[in-house]
């Protein structure tokens, strides 16, 4: 049975009715366009581009306000009489949006009892550019790191995960954790207990080898879903464009979890397309030889 629990989750202010909505999947052409469809003039749109900006502007419920960033919407949040009418646009990504609002034009944001982290699927609720209608906002810290890592569902695959990379030192932490998301997504399990365990002779302790080993190929928690993630991901796919929730509920994971090895996998793979694992395999040379020294510093004083 999975264990239910909250979201890491810091109130800022009470709640106030606004029309505060977010935006996520939209660029900024497509913006202008929305408005033009839905008739809202450019005349009266004002984009906040700043902080300062968001403390000084007038305030008019005549008006359309475009804040570039989730800062820009806290401060307006702050200013604004509950009741305040004026459309206000989030435009930055689903999760620094939802610390503001959980009301999207371009997507629906869900979360459920038990969950860690909130789904988010392509949506069009543009029309409600022309719907009055005010809703509860509150402004908070939403801390994911901190979800991600906590006291989470028996499902997770990344809680264990985490919680052992931090256990290594902290220039050990990313490389270890950058080749094996590059490995479990890219290889099958045997190219990957091959290539991980060479790995870790070379940055890891015995001890600490064990550990991941175990986690990654006696438990096994992670390569049946990321089989069914592996296509999607060295297609290069959008979030929003492959199948997360129904391959999380098929082995009782987050799909946030889903996507965090995805989108890793993503900026692992696009900063380092070239020998990526010969690259880490020197570089885990080098740690290794680091950590050797440091041993030998702390010992001789």
């Amino acid at each position: 049975m999975r264990k239910k629990v909250k979201p890491v989750m810091e109130v800022l202010a009470e709640a106030k009715d606004l029309r505060l909505f977010g935006v996520c999947n939209t660029n900024p052409e497509q913006l202008v366009q929305k408005f033009r469809v839905h008739g809202v003039s450019m005349h009266n749109v004002v984009f906040l581009e700043s902080v300062e900006h968001a403390k000084s502007v007038e305030l008019d419920s005549e008006l359309t306000y475009v804040c570039v960033s989730y800062r820009q919407a806290k401060q307006l949040f702050f200013r604004c009489q509950s009741g305040f009418s004026a459309a206000i646009l989030v435009c930055d990504s689903a999760l620094n949006c939802i610390s503001v609002t959980t009301q999207f034009l371009d997507a629906d944001a869900t979360v459920q009892d038990g969950k860690l982290a909130w789904n988010f699927s392509p949506a069009d609720n543009w029309h409600r550019l022309k719907d009055n209608t005010t809703f509860s906002c509150v402004p908070c810290i939403y801390d994911h790191t901190r979800a991600l890592v906590s006291d989470c569902s028996q499902g997770s695959i990344l809680k264990p995960f985490f919680t052992n990379i931090y256990k290594l030192p902290k220039e050990q932490q990313s490389v270890i954790k950058d080749m094996v998301v590059l490995t479990l997504v890219e290889k099958d399990a045997a190219q990957a207990e091959e290539i991980l365990s060479e790995f870790f002779d070379k940055t890891l302790s015995p001890e600490q080898k064990k550990v991941f080993m175990k986690l990654l190929f006696v438990e096994q928690r992670y390569l049946a879903p990321l089989v069914e993630l592996r296509p999607y991901a060295l297609a290069g796919a959008d979030p929003r464009e492959y199948p997360a929730a129904e391959i999380a509920a098929r082995y009782e994971v987050d799909s946030y979890e889903l996507n965090y090895f995805l989108q890793t996998y993503k900026k692992v793979r696009r900063t380092n397309t070239v020998a990526m694992e010969e690259r880490f395999f020197r570089k885990g040379d080098s740690l290794r030889a680091k950590s050797a020294k440091r041993k030998q510093t702390v010992a001789s004083s």
